[in-house]
């Protein structure tokens, strides 16, 4: 059976292109690892963080404390005195991976900066924007960074894909990849990212038909979202095996996965009542 945090995570670290229309951005897929309790979140962000760094070109890590949002800048702002763009702590490259730390936000005030910054975040999660600062005017530049967010209950971010963490106790170590494996590892990412996708015309039928049939059975609970979601899956799926064309049996596990998945936020009484 699929794990589901470790496919989510897998599709989630090899997804880097996207595409625009009009407003809208077709393709990204900003993940939210909650249910994470505090007193191991630090290990578990700190273990997310090693393994990033070790796999993905460009990475950053930002607690998403009181203190970091209510005084850090996170985007950009001109400085007319000396004339320069003042660069905020999102002005990041294209592909960057940001592992952003939720369960570091406590109880208190966010100030006028914070309030900003979290609408800063949330607009370059939904929107894939960030907004620069010139005094008079922010002017929204389009970014290309790859959010995870690890959280507590459901993240108060907009993000694409909520995956509950199950904690397990006495789970014995992982092998450490050796230099030749981390190198083939890095080469797999850098290729699958590569490939050419389409979706066959015989295989958009079927899914067509298998939406909706899906729609009958459940049209309470299954709509344009949710078959936008198993599309991206299942193109997440078909590079991550470095097929370049849609199959059925790609769609089929990814449909798989989406349900497992569905189960676990409505099995956790923190996110249930937020299901994505």
């Amino acid at each position: 059976m699929l794990s589901v945090c470790l496919s989510a995570f897998g599709v989630r670290v090899i997804m880097f292109r996207y595409a625009r229309h009009d407003t809208s951005v077709i393709g990204k897929f900003s993940l939210n690892l909650s249910n994470v309790p505090r007193d191991v979140s630090t290990q578990l962000v700190g273990q997310l963080s090693t393994a990033l760094q070790t796999i993905v070109p460009k990475f950053y890590s930002m607690p998403m404390s009181l203190e970091h949002l209510n005084n850090k800048s996170l985007c950009p702002k001109k400085d007319y005195a000396a004339n320069r763009l003042v660069t905020g702590q999102l002005q990041l490259s294209d592909g960057t991976v940001v592992l952003l730390d939720e369960t570091a936000l406590s109880e208190g005030q966010l100030n006028e900066r914070g309030i900003a910054n979290i609408m800063a975040i949330n607009s370059v999660l939904s929107r894939q924007h960030l907004a620069y600062d010139f005094q008079y005017q922010t002017v929204d530049f389009p970014t290309n960074i790859n959010g995870i967010v690890v959280s507590e209950g459901k993240s108060i971010l907009q993000t694409d894909c909520q995956v509950p963490v199950e904690i397990q106790a006495d789970v014995p170590a992982a092998n450490v990849l050796t230099a030749t494996q981390l190198n083939m590892l890095r080469s797999y990412l850098t290729a699958v990212q590569r490939i050419d996708y389409d979706l066959p015309a015989d295989v958009q039928k079927h899914l067509q038909d298998d939406f909706v049939a899906m729609r009958k059975d459940n049209p309470e609970g299954v709509n344009a979202e949710t078959f936008h979601r198993l599309l991206l899956l299942s193109r997440l799926l078909s590079l991550s095996r470095g097929q370049r064309l849609l199959d059925v049996t790609t769609w089929n596990d990814a449909k798989k996965l989406e349900t497992l998945r569905c189960a676990r936020v409505a099995s956790n009484p923190a996110t249930a009542a937020a299901t994505q």
